[in-house]
């Protein structure tokens, strides 16, 4: 994920916020079709959107880091090497254990 490069982060709200990013689709990324993985399209997409929720962190609100509980993507098209993908990361809702904001 080195060459991820974050093009816009804001925070919405005091619970919200989001984040756009792109990457281009290395060998490494790739299945034995020599397309994009879903797996590992997956894995940035889990990572990603926790971003967003770093803007919003605060010792009151959320200090620490949390769980995916749901994560859906669909893929249009098959996606090859050398292609940049665009994509963006938005937390919408957010559990907070601890938190009078629940």
């Amino acid at each position: 994920m080195k060459s991820l490069e974050v093009l816009d982060a804001e925070q919405t709200s005091k619970t919200q916020a989001r984040v756009s990013f792109r990457f281009p689709v290395l060998h490494e990324y790739l299945n034995h079709a020599k397309d994009l993985h879903g797996g590992s399209l997956g894995l940035m997409f889990d990572i990603v959107p926790s971003w967003p929720m770093f803007l919003i962190a605060s010792p009151d609100l959320w200090p620490y880091p949390g769980v995916t509980r749901s994560l859906r993507y669909t893929l249009l098209n098959p996606v090859k090497e050398g292609e940049m993908v665009l994509a963006e990361g938005e937390a919408e809702k957010m559990h907070f254990a601890d938190s009078p904001h629940r």
